[in-house]
């Protein structure tokens, strides 16, 4: 194990890390909007108010316990109700009045990020411009996506667990920092299992991680795995117990039925339809010579209604709505429904209460593998499109895959394999990467730094750096 870092190295990533915070958090309280917590964020906070109030873990009557959700986000709400002296306020009330309070734990969150991050990228390349530059791609980023700071959704705290967890394992992989033969292993798994209580589907994106570690030390790799086990158990163990499933959420299977019957149903003529749908809102004006296809084909009888669903866009300044017809919502059989997502979306809570299954929907033959590789390119392109400016969105993801093939390798995996998770799995809207971001930034700014050593100077391997060899 390497010595630590002089006082001085110390205090100067700690005051970066700080000042870029306090920048972050500037950035977004101007992107607060004061409307109420809704949708996704108001189940989270419902599930948090009867963890306090009630001793039960669900989002709808306490008495009927659920595992709709992840339990990291609710139990962290909890904690702040709790802290709060909140436990009496109704649950519409925290919704609304107290609004401004969980809009605000997103932004703390997202700015702890942001200071890592900033703090982590200045030690690797010692370069103030371009720290600097590193600081304007991510707040850029982030100040053009209001939806992250307005809707209490999980990804703050899934993102913050992505970069450390990412920073640990590249570090432990190099062999520095806290390296050693059950410290640094341990805590990564730690991190890697409140990951998982985040977002379940990172049980499986973490496999690849785990299953290189297990080439290069088996010893390191189990405890990363025990840690994940010890972490995770008592909730799967609740899940097994109580409802005969040993997972960490339902909703993955409404996932991915929805990426079913957008992969099996689409005919060929909606291709263009979906090519449209999946673009970011900016370019899709551009696209409709290319495609035949324009807004109005959406509507209701056109010839790409059944997509109307995959033109919403939230990830940007301009928010593009869109709205279920008529029969989304009251038809009460799923094939009644017309779109595509509102079919896969009844057509997957049904599996969730094993009422429906897989093949009940849907025949897997030779025909729907060669629609599921058709689609694949639309699926992918899909989900570059966050952010506000679509080639900045487009550059930075490719750079975490070019980050691959340098030293700095194990800082990309764990985003790389989400990336791919969500490509081949799910219906990979834009939004599932949020939790990326300082990871992409990252990649992005030490690729531009590599080529800047490499045609204006002599190249000095900067990706050997760790953070406790600032100097």
């Amino acid at each position: 194990m390497e010595k630590s870092i002089n006082e001085r190295g110390a205090h100067g990533l700690i005051a970066i890390a700080i000042v870029s915070a306090i920048m972050a958090c500037s950035v977004f309280a101007s992107l607060i909007d004061y409307q109420p917590i809704v949708s996704d964020g108001f189940e989270n906070l419902s599930t948090a108010k009867n963890i306090i109030s009630h001793s039960s873990f669900s989002s709808g009557k306490p008495e009927i316990p659920d595992m709709n959700r992840e339990p990291a986000w609710p139990a962290l709400a909890a904690i702040v109700i709790y802290l709060a002296s909140l436990e009496n306020v109704s649950i519409d009330i925290l919704a609304t009045y107290y609004s401004f309070v969980w809009k605000m734990i997103n932004i703390f969150i997202y700015a702890m990020a942001i200071g890592i991050a900033a703090s982590y990228c200045y030690c690797t390349i010692r370069n103030k411009y371009f720290l600097g530059f590193f600081l304007l791609l991510i707040l850029s980023l982030y100040g053009t996506t209001p939806r992250l700071i307005n809707n209490f959704n999980n990804e703050a705290l899934a993102t913050l667990l992505v970069l450390i967890s990412s920073i640990l394992f590249y570090e432990m992989m190099k062999g520095r920092w806290i390296d050693s033969p059950y410290c640094a292993p341990a805590f990564l798994g730690i991190f890697l299992g409140f990951l998982v209580l985040t977002k379940a589907q990172f049980i499986y994106i973490c496999l690849p991680a785990i299953f290189i570690l297990l080439l290069k030390n088996k010893n390191k790799a189990f405890i990363v795995f025990l840690g994940i086990f010890l972490v995770c158990a008592p909730w799967i163990y609740r899940n097994l117990t109580l409802f005969g499933d040993p997972a960490i959420a339902i909703r993955g299977k409404t996932v991915a039925a929805v990426r079913l019957f957008l992969t099996a149903e689409p005919t060929s003529a909606e291709y263009p339809c979906m090519a449209y749908a999946f673009s970011h809102s900016k370019i899709q004006p551009g696209l409709e010579s290319l495609l035949g296809v324009n807004k109005s084909d959406f509507s209701q009888g056109e010839k790409c209604e059944k997509l109307n669903r995959e033109l919403c866009f939230d990830m940007g300044l301009t928010r593009v709505r869109c709205e279920p017809f008529p029969e989304d919502i009251y038809s009460s059989k799923w094939q009644s429904r017309i779109q595509y997502f509102y079919r896969g979306y009844y057509a997957g809570r049904l599996m969730e209460m094993h009422q429906l299954k897989f093949w009940d929907v849907a025949v897997f033959d030779f025909e729907l593998v060669k629609k599921y590789l058709m689609t694949l390119p639309l699926f992918a392109w899909r989900g570059f499109g966050f952010g506000e400016y679509p080639l900045l969105s487009l550059m930075i993801s490719l750079c975490l895959f070019v980050l691959l093939f340098t030293s700095y390798w194990p800082m990309a995996l764990l985003c790389v394999s989400s990336q791919v998770f969500h490509i081949l799995l799910t219906h990979n809207i834009p939004r599932y990467h949020a939790i990326e971001f300082p990871v992409l930034v990252f990649a992005t700014v030490y690729l531009l730094w590599l080529l800047r050593c490499r045609y204006f100077r002599p190249l000095k391997v900067g990706g050997e750096n760790s953070i406790l060899n600032a100097k």
